[in-house]
This record gives structure tokens, sequence and C-alpha cells, in this order.
């Protein structure tokens, strides 16, 4: 998967070589540098990083044109000393030294510029003697002062190093992506890759069969995703060749019972309400059934569905209880009162196409391929400033969230309602 890393001095040394070598792996890298170099590997950007202003200008302009995963900020300083008189404190004195540097300058200035999701601070730091006497490693180590960034303090510019350090910065940029939510949540497996956060939701890798676990815990998972400002576009997907195709009854409890409603109602707003919160456009993938909770999927701002899909609603009327958890609210949005009425009273499979020819879904792909298109989809959204991509997603889910907020609350009080009345119905001895 191509990554891209952004490097400072890439033009001579260490910085040259380690960008070829990077750039080698199938990666794309930004190289920042004084002078030009025609031949550069990657991408050249010439820019003197002792200038602030013009530092800005170049990082503004890298990160409206790509995401950045890495940055490896190649600081040079020289230490003329002879091979055998380099005392411990001139190694604890190097990032004391840095600190105050152009490069130090660079590092705070990309903080705020790129999308990077793992940051090096490379001292090149070779120490100069009689000519006769060769460069050498004194004490490859980790210099680290803060938790987000590695410093790694060199004395030579051999291949070795080159290759050690190039697949060290590939491979941590991966792990340094994830944050700790992307695992928190059992049926919810999450992984990014540019900024485009596919989400699949999945009982131990199949399909997902909806508990009264995943009502309560997806109400954080949905908060995580939309605080998280590194996801640029949502896909929310199932696995198992469904969307969300079976629900647990049962892992509710007596839901008869006040309090355990009490709490089913505050989640069901929840869930609802920070999935219309996340603040970048979200695509719903869907393969195969989506007859649990669709209104999930019709909060998304784009749905794209593979020819075999199908949408449906089985747990409300068709079990007994009134669809107030929103379904009722979301597709009496888009395809108009009287139809949503007559599809939640008489439940039956929606085909993609109809659901199609209603508005809902926009695309119709091969089967299996719904994800593939949703990622084609967000890349082509990624160009667009952050801020217009995520205003975008807040002024066209407005509408949604008023209503949301108007009726699902009630809706779910009289759901809660008849929940009771379907148990009372169901304890009563038939006479």
């Amino acid at each position: 998967m191509e990554k891209t890393f952004l490097i400072t001095g890439a033009t001579k040394g260490i910085g040259r070589a380690l960008s070829a070598r990077v750039a080698a792996a199938g990666h794309h890298v930004f190289g920042l540098a004084r002078h030009p170099d025609p031949a550069f590997p990657g991408e050249p950007v010439t820019v003197d990083l002792a200038d602030p202003a013009a530092t800005r200008r170049a990082l503004d302009d890298i990160a409206r044109r790509r995401a950045v995963d890495g940055v490896v900020n190649n600081v040079g300083l020289v230490g003329p000393q002879r091979l055998g008189a380099i005392g411990l404190e001139d190694l604890a004195a190097v990032p004391t030294a840095v600190r105050p540097s152009a490069g130090r300058r660079f590092d705070e200035a990309v903080g705020d510029r790129t999308r990077r999701t793992s940051s090096y601070q490379f001292l090149n730091h070779p120490l100069r003697g009689f000519a006769a006497i060769r460069r050498s490693i004194v004490c490859p180590q980790n210099c680290a002062a803060e938790a987000n960034e590695r410093r790694i303090c060199m004395k030579s510019s051999c291949g070795m190093i080159v290759a050690a350090f190039a697949s060290m910065a590939v491979a941590t940029s991966a792990y340094a992506a994830d944050p700790a939510y992307f695992t928190r949540y059992d049926d919810l497996k999450m992984a990014r890759d540019k900024g485009v956060l596919v989400v699949e939701m999945n009982s131990h890798g199949s399909a997902l069969k909806f508990t009264a676990h995943d009502h309560e815990t997806f109400v954080d998972a949905f908060y995580d995703i939309g605080r998280d400002r590194d996801n640029r576009v949502v896909i929310l997907t199932g696995a198992g060749g469904d969307w969300m195709g079976d629900i647990d009854f049962g892992s509710f409890g007596n839901v008869g019972d006040p309090d355990v409603w009490a709490k089913v109602h505050d989640e069901g707003e929840q869930i609802l309400q920070n999935i219309a919160n996340i603040r970048v456009p979200v695509i719903c993938a869907v393969e195969g059934k989506a007859c649990v909770h669709s209104e999930y999927c019709l909060l998304a701002n784009v749905i794209v569905a593979g020819e075999g899909a199908s949408f449906n609603d089985l747990p409300h009327f068709q079990g007994g209880i009134v669809p107030g958890d929103g379904v009722y609210t979301l597709w009496a949005y888009y395809v108009g009162p009287g139809r949503a009425q007559a599809m939640l009273l008489d439940p039956r499979p929606v085909s993609a196409a109809t659901a199609k020819e209603w508005g809902v879904v926009n695309e119709i792909v091969p089967r299996g391929q719904a994800v593939a298109r949703a990622r084609a989809i967000a890349a082509g959204w990624l160009n667009k400033p952050d801020l217009t991509r995520r205003f975008t997603r807040v002024h066209f889910t407005l509408p949604i969230m008023q209503r949301l907020l108007s009726e699902v609350g009630y809706g779910l009080t009289l759901e809660g309602a008849s929940a009771a009345a379907l148990v009372k119905q169901n304890s009563t001895p038939a006479k």
C-alpha cells in the first residue's frame, strides 16, 4: 500500500539516500531542500527551512494535495571531534541543540499542516576529525523526547543505516496511524488509508448479528469516529456478505422493564445522533441484506449497493413493536411518508434496483464491489480542502439532525410502550 513521506535535507547525503530507498519501495516522497535536484526520485520541493513563511507556504501546498503518513526531519549538525573523543555529554546535548534550529521550527510547523501518522527527527551528526579517520557509527540510539516522535541519532550515512531507517519509517507509520479506538469495539473492524476510514460491522469476522452489546458500544464507537479529525471520509459496511441481516432480541433482556427500556431509548437516540454528527462525508457500502437498522445506512451521504443487496425492516412491526427508533424518520425523509409507511407496515425486501428508483441508493455495482467503489468515490473527494468536506457534510445533515431531535425520542418512547405490551401479551396465558 503506497504511503506518502516528507523528508527534509533530501538532496544530499542520508536524506538523498533515504528518499531513494523509500521511493524504490513504492512510496511517494516529498523531498524538501534548499537546492533543486532534477534527478530526485520523488517530488522535489525547493524551500529554505530557515524561512518560516516560505516553509509554511510549502507545507500548506503539500497538505492540500496529499495526506502525509510520515515525516523525516533530517537535521544536520557537525561536531568537529576526533573519533574516541566524544563523551556522553556531547550526545546528550544533541537534542537540546536541535530545539532552536530551523529543523525544530519545521517540526512545529508540520504538525499543524500535515496529517502525519509518524514523525522522526533524524540527527545526521557526522563527527569530523583528520582526513585519514573514517566516519563511523558511534551509537545509533533512540533519543525520543516526546511520545509522538522518534529521534534517531546517527553518525554515518552508510547504506545499512539508510536501509534500516527506511524500513523502520515505513513500518512504523502504519502502526502509528491506528488510534486506540480502532481495536476497542469487538464488532467493528476499522482500517484507515490516507484518511479514508472503513468501518466493517461483523460478528467474529462473519455477518453481524446485532445484539444489546452492539447497541451499547456503537454509541461510543461512532462518537470516537466523529471526533477523530484524521478521518477524512468514512465508509460503513458489513462483513460476511450482509450489511446487517439479523438481531438477537433476547440479548436486550426484559424490554417490558422501564429501566431496561430507558437504556435502550437513550442509546437509540445517541447512536443516530453520533453517526449524523460525523463531520466528514459518509458512504454506506451495502452487500446482501440490510434488514436491521437500515436507518444507520441512510445517514450516509452516498449509498453504493451490490447487485444482490436488499433493504427491509425485520425487528419492528413484523415483530410486534412500533418502528420508532428512527427507521421511519429516515426512510420517510428520502422516499416520502406514504411509501415509508407502506414499507414498514408490510415488510418485504426492497431490492437495490428499487431503492435506486426511490432515490435511496446512488449506485449499483457488481456483487462484492461495493466497498471498492466506495473507496474510489472517497478518493475523488480527498483533493478538496478539509473544511469544504467537513462543512458540506454538516450542511447536508442539518435538516436530518433536526428531524432526529424532534422525532426519535418520542418514537422510541412509543416503541418502548409497544414492547411492554408485547411482553405482557406473550406472558399472558391463552384462554
